[in-house]
């Protein structure tokens, strides 16, 4: 119902700075009763989700050797095999694992800058193999044990680039990844003699200019070309449509829908489908600015604003229908319209 549980503070507000907005950039992850949540100074806390309570706490710059990305850390850490794992950009720490009961350190692995990467599980099967994203290359690294699995140079360059790059991973051992300003590439990871051997399969001006983060779905991944959603093949990279509507925003995927919020603050939801882009609904929820993802649990959306949270239900009825107020003039046949 949205009422507040608890609150926590991690630390002094961080103050936006060159255009950025207040606060922090990273997404906490919940497991095990525990929210785990890295602050914009490098603050990695833990938390019981119930009441609110701090259980341990570690400075990545202090204690792990980090250095502060410009706009403050933006890596959101994940769970898997029962380690928390975080991407400190630290030397010859790029990766570090803990123990998400104690804190304690258990590993550290990698060797490459990091600015607002996080971590991708490389299987959705809850595998232990987790993709590491830095600046210049992509690791994949065991989360149990922090074990190097292989490594690759995609040597990422421009405004936009891999800074802020989540690989994508799809089915046949290939990872798609938005590593250039003009540009994307598709590597296939295969097998030489036992050991892994990746190489690019395309490279295409496919999704460039845009930090949106892809998703996929089935053999297609959807993303923006600059501030245009587009939907491009994973065997080519070729687009398969591009679509002024919604416009700019941020797209996840549900139940064979493409769900998109954009950054204005309208909620639209289409069918996941390479034919066109295929809206079947859509809300107005917020007046100001949108910078986040929405998120999906037990039948509802749950989307915010710099200002304001909202839940969105979904549910059964009626082809949503465009209206027009009375107040409105009719701009029908003339050179505005």
């Amino acid at each position: 119902d949205g009422r507040e549980r608890w609150r926590y503070a991690v630390a002094v507000t961080y103050k936006g700075h060159g255009g950025s907005q207040d606060g922090p950039i990273t997404t906490p992850v919940i497991a095990e009763g525990r929210v785990f949540a890295v602050g914009p100074r490098g603050q990695l806390v833990a938390i019981d989700a119930e009441t609110g309570r701090e259980i341990w706490k570690t400075d990545l710059v202090k204690d792990h050797g980090a250095v502060k990305p410009h706009w403050g850390f933006g890596t959101s850490p994940i769970v898997a095999a029962g380690v928390l794992v975080v991407e400190v950009g630290a030397k010859e720490a790029m990766a570090c694992g803990f123990d998400p009961r104690t804190g304690r350190r258990l590993w550290a692995a990698g060797d490459d800058e990091v600015y607002y990467q996080s971590p991708v599980p490389l299987a959705r099967d809850g595998g232990s193999e987790l993709l590491i994203a830095g600046n210049k290359k992509l690791f994949c690294i065991d989360a149990k044990s922090g074990d190097v699995r292989w490594q690759y140079a995609h040597d990422g360059a421009g405004e936009y680039w891999s800074i802020c790059m989540v690989p994508v991973p799809l089915d046949g051992g290939r990872v798609f990844l938005d590593h250039k300003d003009d540009r994307a590439v598709m590597l296939e990871i295969g097998d030489d003699a036992g050991r892994p051997a990746i190489k690019p399969v395309w490279e295409e001006p496919c999704t460039a200019k845009s930090y949106v983060a892809p998703v996929r779905f089935g053999d297609f991944i959807y993303g923006y070309n600059g501030r245009t959603p587009t939907c491009i093949a994973a065997k080519t990279g070729k687009p398969a449509w591009r679509s002024r509507q919604p416009g700019d925003g941020f797209p996840i995927i549900v139940d064979g829908h493409l769900v998109i919020l954009t950054k204005d603050g309208s909620l639209h939801v289409s069918r996941a489908t390479p034919d066109r882009y295929d809206e079947i609904a859509a809300v107005k929820i917020f007046s100001d600015l949108v910078w986040t993802p929405p998120s999906f649990a037990r039948g509802s959306f749950y989307v915010r604003s710099f200002g304001e949270i909202a839940r969105v239900d979904v549910r059964r009825g009626a082809a949503p229908a465009l209206t027009r107020r009375e107040s409105e003039p009719d701009i029908a046949g003339t050179r505005f319209a």
